[in-house]
């Protein structure tokens, strides 16, 4: 049975469909990770399914998933047949953008994946620029830009966001130094130290004044530590 949707928002219908009919998109914005998705499977085996996932049709025996990756494998997980969706119709800008928004609303995403996200929302699909994104998922431009610039860091330094070894903080403040090797390097030494995102500055400073002698402040010494770099 039918029902129609109760979302102002969203407008469509909400059915019960066969999982087997239901697949991701290959525009998805994050996929499922396994020990996310085992979770969510207690969680529904617990309390059901709460809310319904967005789909959109693309023929008689087939939809595709526009929001709520999670809650399908979690379903399929928990051996559902038939899974409750709301049916509404978009093209493909329009699916991209649903599923970023959800996911910011949810706060699912990860740094790295919330970068790579705006990135082809930009440059990849070239649906739009920073601006009319910034009116879609109610984020400023800055905020927008600083996420696709940290893609401009070398792959560890991406890696050690990824990892929470740095944050997107400090990761932000690497992107001033110009030579890549350098951000590499510094990074393990924020990393290594655990420093602050102010001593991420401090040590900044330091390497731009004295490029070929700011490692010494933080060398692994018992004699050296932290405030060494406020008194240069």
């Amino acid at each position: 049975m039918k029902l129609l949707s109760t979302s102002n928002q969203l407008p469509g219908i909400v059915e019960d469909i066969n999982i087997s009919m239901i697949f991701e998109s290959k525009h998805a914005v994050r996929l499922p990770i396994k020990c996310e998705v085992e979770e969510l499977a207690k969680s529904i085996s617990e309390k059901g399914l709460l809310n319904p996932i967005i789909v959109r049709q693309r023929n008689e025996y087939a939809y595709e998933i526009v929001a709520g990756n999670r809650r399908h494998e979690a379903c399929k997980l928990l051996g559902y047949r038939k899974i409750a969706c709301q049916v509404i119709e978009l093209d493909d800008k329009g699916a991209f953008e649903i599923s970023l928004i959800e996911n910011i609303q949810r706060k699912t995403l990860y740094p790295m994946e919330e970068a790579r996200a705006f990135k082809k929302y930009i440059s990849e699909f070239g649906w739009g620029g920073a601006s009319e994104l910034s009116q879609k998922i109610g984020k400023s431009v800055s905020y927008i830009t600083k996420k696709i610039r940290l893609l401009e860091l070398p792959p560890e330094v991406i890696d050690s966001v990824i990892s929470s070894a740095i944050n997107t903080s400090t990761a932000e403040e690497l992107l001033f130094v110009k030579d890549k090797s350098k951000q590499s390097e510094l990074a393990r030494l924020v990393s290594n130290k655990n420093l602050s995102v102010r001593e991420t500055r401090d040590l900044l400073n330091h390497y731009e004044k004295k490029p070929d002698t700011y490692a010494w402040l933080y060398c692994s010494t018992e004699n050296k530590n932290k405030d060494s770099l406020k008194k240069k």
